[in-house]
C-alpha cells in the first residue's frame, strides 16, 4: 500500500489520528478530506451522537400529487413499491417514533416486512401523553425482534399493567407539552439511539419542523391527485415549503421519493 485517502477525522479521542500516525510511520502517504461533503453526510448521525446536540432525527411522510396525506376511499396514498421501500428505509435506523393517534388511526405495525429484514426492525417509541393507545392493535399481537417503548404522562396503573404484560417498556414522565419537554425526551433517547425516524401524521411532523428538530425528511409522492377524495388532519404549509429537488433514483413505478434537508 502506497497511499491511503480518507474523508474526515474521527471525533472519538480514543482513535482520532492514530491510524494516520501508524501509516505515516510505515512511509505510507495519507491524504484527508476526500469527498468531504459526502463523508460528512454519511457520518452525520455519528457526529451528532458525539456532540452536545440532539441525535439525528429524520422523518417520513407520504403525499399525493396535490399534497394530501389521507385518501378517504383507500388506506394507502402510495403504491406497494413505495411501501416496500419504506421498510428498507426503516431498517437503516435504530429507533422509530410514532404517536398513539397515528397508530390507532392506521392500526399500523411499523416493522420491516421484507424477507431478510425481519430482524432489522428498529425499536419503536410511541408518544402517548394521555394513554390513548388501544388495547386491540396488530402492533401488540406479536412483538418480536425489537423493543416497544410507551412514553406517557398518565399513570393509569391498570392499563399500564396490561401493556407491560405484552412486553412493552413504559416510560412515565411528568409532562410532554413544550419544545423543551421533547428535547429532554430526545436527549434521553440519545443515550441509546443515534438514528431516529419519525413516522406520524402531519400534526407532529409540523411541530418538529417548526421547531427545527428534523434534519432530513423522506417524502413519498404518488403520481396522481386525490382532489375531493383527499384530506389532511393538519396544515401542509411546512411540507409545501420544502423544495422537492433531491429525488432518490429508484423505480417506484409512478411514485417518487425525495430525501430533503429541512
Amino acid at each position: 500500500i502506497k497511499k491511503v485517502f480518507f474523508s474526515t477525522q474521527d471525533l472519538d479521542l480514543r482513535s482520532k489520528n492514530k491510524s494516520k500516525f501508524i501509516l505515516k510511520n510505515k512511509n505510507i502517504s495519507v491524504s484527508s478530506r476526500l469527498l468531504k461533503k459526502e463523508g460528512k453526510d454519511f457520518y452525520e448521525s455519528y457526529f451528532l451522537q458525539h456532540s452536545k446536540n440532539l441525535p439525528l432525527i429524520d422523518a417520513k411522510i407520504a403525499i399525493s400529487k396535490d399534497y394530501y396525506t389521507i385518501n378517504r376511499k383507500k388506506r394507502w396514498i402510495t403504491n406497494i413499491h413505495s411501501r416496500k421501500r419504506s421498510h428498507v428505509i426503516r431498517s437503516t435506523y435504530n429507533c422509530l417514533i410514532s404517536t398513539s393517534k397515528s397508530i390507532n388511526n392506521d392500526n399500523s405495525i411499523l416493522n420491516c416486512r421484507i424477507e431478510g429484514l425481519e430482524k432489522k426492525c428498529p425499536d419503536l417509541v410511541v408518544i402517548d401523553r394521555n394513554l390513548k393507545l388501544k388495547k386491540k392493535l396488530k402492533l401488540l399481537e406479536n412483538i418480536k425482534f425489537r423493543k416497544i417503548l410507551l412514553v406517557t404522562c398518565k399513570n393509569d396503573k391498570k392499563k399500564l399493567s396490561f401493556f407491560k404484560k405484552k412486553g412493552i417498556i413504559v416510560i412515565l414522565i411528568n409532562q410532554l407539552n413544550s419544545i423543551e419537554d421533547f428535547k429532554k425526551l430526545f436527549f434521553r433517547l440519545k443515550k441509546k439511539y443515534s438514528r431516529i425516524l419519525v413516522e406520524t401524521g402531519l400534526e407532529f411532523i409540523n411541530f418538529l419542523i417548526k421547531n427545527k428538530m428534523i434534519k432530513n425528511i423522506y417524502i413519498f409522492q404518488s403520481s396522481y391527485k386525490l382532489k375531493n377524495l383527499g384530506s389532511n388532519y393538519a396544515s401542509t404549509k411546512f411540507i409545501k415549503k420544502i423544495k422537492l429537488k433531491n429525488q432518490i433514483s429508484v423505480n417506484l413505478f409512478g411514485d417518487k421519493i425525495f430525501k430533503e434537508k429541512v
